[in-house]
């Protein structure tokens, strides 16, 4: 793992720090010419082994790393981004106001400063059908928006228990063109305050996806997990889930099984 400050040329939006985590393999003198997908991760301060609310973090290194070796996923480069302390005017459409922290700001700087930085210093492939952007809460929110405005950037998106203080929906229904995107959404049972975690509003955007011409199994997956609730623990236990849809091996698509 690879940590970097990552400066940002945009304003409103602070500068901080990325950890760049490689998959197995990537060092070996026989991989030197190879490439990889890479997925961007939000709330990247959560995406490790530690975390603040005591959950114990995403574990998305021993994660991907154990899918990757066994075969699950494609090997990728994921990219955590840390939060900062706007991370609600960032993440959340209309929560933050210009020259301040905003949504759009914040894209910007990933598109213009995150992006840039890691095709340049890792063997990351140039093209969005090999980038993909992921969070949870807000930070699936924010990257829903993200692979929804900007398809030429990333093209697949991870969204586990979305935020819907947005209406993310009211976007899908203004676009009159599909965007070329593979979605993977989830959602739990229990939520804060004894809601669902979203789950009726989640279960209402994939009907709304499939009715923008969204196939389930293809380039959308809608996954529900039973009794789990908001926090890193059952985000953590769904990324088998969701990776090997999104990231599935190369051996598998040539092969016409995803």
């Amino acid at each position: 793992m690879d940590e970097h400050i990552i400066n940002s040329t945009t304003v409103g939006i602070v500068s901080r720090g990325i950890v760049v985590v490689v998959p197995p393999g990537y060092g070996d003198p026989a991989n030197a010419a190879r490439c990889y997908p890479v997925m961007y991760m939000q709330d990247g301060n959560n995406c490790l082994d530690v975390d603040p609310f005591g959950h114990g973090g995403w574990q998305i290194d021993t994660v991907s790393g154990d899918l990757a070796e066994r075969g699950a996923i494609e090997p990728t480069i994921f990219v955590l981004i840390s939060n900062s302390p706007s991370r609600r005017e960032e993440y959340v459409p209309g929560a933050g106001t210009a020259p301040g922290a905003t949504a759009d700001g914040y894209l910007d700087f990933v598109a213009r400063d995150i992006v840039p930085f890691v095709e340049t210093h890792y063997r990351a492939f140039p093209e969005a059908a090999n980038r993909g952007i992921g969070g949870s809460s807000f930070g699936g929110l924010i990257s829903l928006c993200a692979a929804w405005t900007r398809p030429n950037l990333f093209g697949f998106v991870l969204a586990m228990s979305p935020g819907h203080t947005y209406d993310f929906g009211a976007m899908v229904r203004r676009t009159l063109v599909k965007p070329s995107l593979r979605i993977y959404i989830d959602s739990g049972t229990v939520g804060q305050m004894g809601r669902d975690d979203g789950m009726k509003l989640t279960v209402e955007l994939c009907d709304l996806l499939i009715a923008k011409g969204f196939v389930v199994g293809s380039d959308l997956q809608h996954y529900i997990g039973q009794d789990h609730s908001h926090n890193e623990e059952y985000w953590r236990r769904r990324l088998p889930v969701a990776l090997p849809f999104l990231l599935p091996p190369a051996s598998s698509v040539a092969k016409g099984l995803t």
